[in-house]
């Protein structure tokens, strides 16, 4: 599977310079109030400080005590729980202490080396800063929403997480969808990569060139599809003000891409 491979000295600085503003933003929230779902900002901060501090032994050698990447919601209900912490800006010292230990440990020989994360499955390091990355974009969001503060997330960031999660999709396909389906998606985010998912036989592979005539080509802003694929924000406005846009042979299929895949 040839895919688009994030720059490493890009995405780390790009992710040093989001995490700051993050654990910025941690340090002045209160919280007692509700970030995201049934879970305040204090709650979410130790949530994001534990996937932090795990990242770091990944790419060491050591592997994800998640046993199922399908029910991994579950662990961290449970590891809230367990861990105790509920002071932001705590959670926030912790953050900066594991990037630390996690950006030491990358190095450009292990960037696109594959390393076990949740469930067993395999995915390159380079995934593991792209999803620290997104974890500080979208809860970035979530408590500065809460809090009435401004945030932003830019389309470069977005595009990075984008091709940083490419190979991750494949632990999330939804097999129950794809099984009749024959079908071949382009997908290209505005400024940055585009793909193309290619569906027979109850397999999809992803591709950056097709090998079968394309049915619906679709056309998005990356930071809206971001926001959309983590159920931020709708998908019908996007759609209505031309963010998102699906044409081809069948545009319908659009409307479909989102339910070939098992939600994080």
């Amino acid at each position: 599977m040839n895919l688009p491979v994030p720059g490493l000295g890009k995405s780390i600085e790009v992710l040093e310079d989001v995490a700051g503003r993050f654990t910025t933003l941690l340090r002045t929230a209160d919280p007692a109030r509700t970030a995201i779902g049934r879970w305040s900002t204090a709650e979410l901060a130790t949530h994001v400080s534990m996937i932090f501090m795990m990242y770091p032994d990944l790419v060491r050698g050591g592997s994800s005590p998640v046993k199922d990447h399908l029910t991994m919601a579950a662990y961290w209900d449970d590891e809230l729980v367990r861990d105790t912490l509920r002071d932001p800006a705590k959670a926030a010292d912790r953050i900066d202490l594991a990037l630390k230990e996690f950006t030491a440990a990358v190095v450009p020989e292990n960037w696109e080396q594959p390393v076990k994360w949740h469930g067993g499955k395999e995915v390159p390091v380079y995934t593991l800063a792209s999803i620290l990355l997104n974890e500080c974009s979208i809860h970035g969001r979530d408590i500065a929403t809460a809090e009435a503060r401004p945030w932003s997330i830019s389309r470069n960031d977005a595009n990075l997480i984008f091709d940083g999660h490419l190979p991750i999709l494949k632990h999330f396909v939804n097999t129950d969808a794809i099984r009749d389906m024959d079908a071949s998606y382009e997908l290209r985010l505005r400024g940055g990569s585009t793909v193309y998912f290619e569906i027979s036989g109850g397999q999809l592979e992803i591709r950056t060139s097709p090998s079968r005539s394309v049915d619906c080509r679709i056309s998005a802003d990356p930071v809206t599809y971001l926001l959309v694929g983590y159920g931020r924000i709708g998908q019908w406005g996007p759609v209505l003000t031309g963010k998102i846009v699906a044409f081809g042979k069948k545009p319908w299929l659009g409307m479909r891409l989102a339910s070939l895949f098992y939600s994080a």
